[in-house]
């Protein structure tokens, strides 16, 4: 079976420590990096605009583990961009699990929360229908 794939981390500026980031970047930053591995979701406010040492942190590592320069910046068509781009393309992509969380806590016992099963699923990643068709299994 084949892999889905996928590019769509694409920086509009740079992101480091002593950068102005853009909210949308430094999400989808934490995406891409707990997608590889390198950011652990906060179960008490998700994925969120705010920089953390957690996010400079799990950059660090990566470039680390990527035998990349260490500095905790990301800059547009950069090295770093460019092999999370590398790594987020052999996996597979993620589906939306926002609406499976609803469903779920709808049809369990009053007081479960699945809340966690959207940082599982952006964790692990899957295509929507398993067919491995990101075009196909894209939402309309």
């Amino acid at each position: 079976m084949g892999l889905c794939k996928m590019s769509w981390y694409k920086l509009r500026g740079p992101i480091g420590t002593n950068y102005r980031v853009d909210p949308g970047v430094l999400k989808d930053t934490k995406r891409a990096l707990n997608q590889l591995g390198y950011y652990a979701i906060p179960p008490h406010r998700g994925i969120d605009d705010w920089t953390d040492d957690a996010t400079f942190d799990g950059i660090r590592r990566f470039q680390r583990d990527n035998g990349l320069k260490v500095d905790a910046l990301i800059r547009p068509g950069g090295p770093t961009e460019t092999a999370i781009n590398q790594h987020l393309s052999q996996r597979r992509a993620p589906i939306n699990a926002d609406p499976l969380v609803n469903q779920f806590n709808r049809t369990m016992s009053p007081g479960f929360y699945a809340g966690e099963l959207n940082g599982y699923a952006e964790s692990y990643g899957c295509c929507a229908t398993g067919t491995m068709d990101c075009e196909r299994d894209a939402p309309v």
